[in-house]
């Protein structure tokens, strides 16, 4: 008989120290984490500034509209063979994945939120880095002709080894280098807005820079002309320039000059 009752009495007691760690087993667990939306981006490094990158699409049908910003200074930098690296690394031309987890800021240009990690998918060529030299050498040439404008605008229609979305960064970094409004446009739409005096041939408010690239630029070479017009009588023009991607990076020169 007492042999049953201890073996009663020690059933009882397994039961009542199993029930509990049974039931904390199931309540005591730490829910898991909501999954998060994580998406990501592929662009162009087109400029870096101290924090910051300038980033456009660097697919051939990437549109004007794909221009974004991202700080550098919170998220994971990471290199193409996967080890981490640092601002210093990052390179314009740089085809860089950009992952975040806070949808887009609608901003110009716009912006990522909630950016977890940048990684260098491959080196790319910098070729807008070039353009914008293109730019800066042709904006100082006859200086005359930048008396009083507030206007910059580029037709870029026929630089064709620029996606759409280059072109908007282009126009973007030549307004923060001349802190001058800057637009795509040509000078047919320019004339129908009332910007350029058809019948005196006379840009009052701006200038307007071509670049037009031969029809078929190679990648590692190309011609180019580039100009800048303010009226009938006031414009300078390159043609023959030439554009060479020697030792990892584009160099450029002018070609032979006319000016009116």
């Amino acid at each position: 008989m007492k042999k049953i009752f201890f073996s009663l009495v020690s059933f009882c007691l397994l039961i009542t120290l199993v029930l509990p760690l049974s039931g904390c087993s199931n309540t005591c667990s730490l829910p898991a984490d909501p999954p998060q939306n994580r998406e990501s981006y592929i662009g162009e490094i087109a400029q870096l500034w101290e924090s910051t990158a300038l980033i456009c699409g660097c697919d051939e049908t990437a549109s004007s509209g794909e221009l974004y910003t991202v700080a550098l200074s919170s998220p994971k930098l990471v290199g193409a063979d996967g080890k981490a690296i640092t601002q210093e690394d990052l390179k314009p031309g740089m085809k860089v994945q950009i992952f975040y987890t806070g949808g887009i800021q609608e901003t110009w240009p716009a912006g990522f939120t909630s950016v977890e990690k940048i990684a260098v998918m491959e080196e790319g060529t910098d070729l807008l880095s070039m353009y914008s030299d293109v730019l800066k050498e042709i904006y100082i040439c006859s200086e005359g002709l930048n008396k009083d404008i507030n206007l910059i605008a580029l037709d870029l229609t026929k630089t064709i080894n620029l996606t759409d979305a280059q072109k908007s960064a282009l126009s973007y970094m030549a307004w923060n280098e001349f802190d001058l409004d800057t637009v795509l446009s040509t000078s047919e739409q320019l004339c129908k807005q009332g910007l350029i005096n058809e019948d005196e041939l006379f840009f009052e408010n701006g200038i307007l820079i071509e670049i037009s690239t031969e029809e078929t630029p190679g990648k590692k070479s190309f011609t180019f002309s580039v100009s800048k017009w303010r009226s009938g009588l006031g414009a300078v023009f390159f043609e023959d320039c030439s554009a060479k991607y020697r030792s990892g990076h584009w160099q450029y020169t002018l070609g032979g000059a006319a000016i009116s």
